[in-house]
């Protein structure tokens, strides 16, 4: 969604069908998310707010590939996979992408969530702070996100 019909407007991305609050230290029980974006430890019933780390993981994969990191013939096959936290950077989807992006992503994508980046530490990555010296430099055709 953007914040605007101005050319520059901010994109913003929402889902907040199932969204909670959740303060620091509790932990949420419910199993409710999209297959492609939930983390394992929703998966699990017990979870914390860092799975919006793992979501946004998924989020940053997919707007520099075009495709997710995650994937199956069904959802058991989906989430299967998403619980083993095993994927890829297919080199013909990452090409362009620079390692200090990928390294991002891998913080991102952690199964152990005392071992996953904070939201507060993804901001001041150098990939998301603009200190990366090799800025991923790439155009993405709008039918690539169509792919999944």
């Amino acid at each position: 969604m953007f914040t605007s019909k101005d050319p520059n407007a901010s994109l913003k991305i929402l889902d907040f069908g199932f969204a909670k609050m959740c303060e620091e230290g509790n932990s949420l029980k419910s199993r409710v998310g999209t297959p492609y974006y939930i983390a394992p430890e929703v998966l699990s019933g017990n979870y914390s707010k860092s799975c919006d780390v793992w979501s946004s993981g998924v989020i940053l994969y997919i707007l520099l590939s075009g495709c997710p990191p995650f994937y199956g013939n069904n959802d058991s096959e989906l989430l299967r996979k998403v619980r083993s936290g095993a994927y890829t950077f297919p080199a013909s989807k990452f090409k362009n992408v620079t390692e200090t992006a990928k390294d991002l992503i891998r913080r991102m994508l952690v199964v152990n969530t005392k071992q996953r980046i904070t939201m507060s530490e993804v901001l001041r990555h150098p990939w998301m702070s603009g200190n990366d010296a090799e800025r991923s430099d790439f155009t993405m055709e709008a039918s690539t996100l169509s792919n999944f």
